[in-house]
């Protein structure tokens, strides 16, 4: 039991992850499912405080939860990193943190 708390307690995606592209609805449900595996009872507690995040804002939080650099977010969306800066900027906003720079400590210490 001990080595399964430390594999979910360690925040080092697994390969399956990194390498996972998310741009059709299919690809978001396996990358879900892996995530889950990963660290099971994740999105349903980030769903419950966070009810108002978006698929997008989900997404996002789950690829910065698992340590996920902006260019590294951008090749796994499909998107520019324009377009993740810009979304990381919104979901600081939503979830009211005083600025960007914020987002990656308040999602990893969740």
């Amino acid at each position: 039991a001990n080595s399964a708390q430390e594999k979910n307690n360690d925040s080092t995606p697994d390969k399956n992850l990194i390498s996972m592209k998310i741009l059709t609805p299919a690809d978001w449900g396996q990358f879900q499912r892996r995530f889950n595996e990963q660290l099971p009872g994740f999105i349903p507690k980030m769903q419950q405080d966070f009810p108002n995040l978006t698929s997008a804002e989900t997404r996002l939080f789950l690829l910065i939860k698992l340590g996920f650099e902006t260019s590294e977010i951008a090749e796994t969306l499909g998107i520019a990193r324009d377009s993740v800066w810009r979304s990381r900027h919104r979901l600081s906003k939503k979830l009211n943190l005083p600025d960007t720079n914020t987002l990656d400590a308040f999602i990893s210490d969740f």
